[in-house]
């Protein structure tokens, strides 16, 4: 893992920063939808707590993306600003249970790899998405 995205503590992420996505908790059906908001730390030391997060933060300069598995938490952060311009080129997806959204937009960065399949020939294999916003 490369320093652009790398994996993190919860006590690392900077709870200053407005973000934008979703906070999806454990008690409900549906993910609580964030425009430029700043997230509480409490929100991940807390019940209900936090089972997926995906974060923007306002200057769309870092990304965190978070899943709670077996009551751990995994926090990824993306430095956005490290990528070029031809390397920001987001994916855009089906959103079904954002409310007020229908799409959402990742970063898939990939890198050359040697190929399994014909020799001598690398191939380009998936190494990280990153969340890159929210469309209504």
């Amino acid at each position: 893992m490369n320093q652009i995205h790398q994996r993190i503590e919860v006590d690392s992420v900077d709870f200053k920063v407005p973000y934008s996505g979703y906070l999806w908790y454990s008690n409900a059906s549906a993910p609580r939808m964030l425009e430029n908001e700043q997230v509480s730390k409490e929100n991940f030391t807390s019940l209900p707590f936090v089972i997926e997060a995906m974060l923007l933060s306002a200057d769309r300069q870092s990304s965190i993306s978070i899943k709670n598995v077996d009551a751990k938490y995994y926090v990824y952060r993306t430095d956005l600003a490290q990528l070029s311009p031809e390397q920001l080129t987001p994916v855009t997806y089906l959103s079904h249970r954002t409310p007020g959204f229908t799409r959402y937009q990742m970063i898939e960065y990939w890198e050359e790899q040697p190929s399994h399949g014909v020799e001598g020939f690398p191939s380009l294999q998936p190494v990280w998405t990153a969340f890159y916003g929210l469309i209504s």
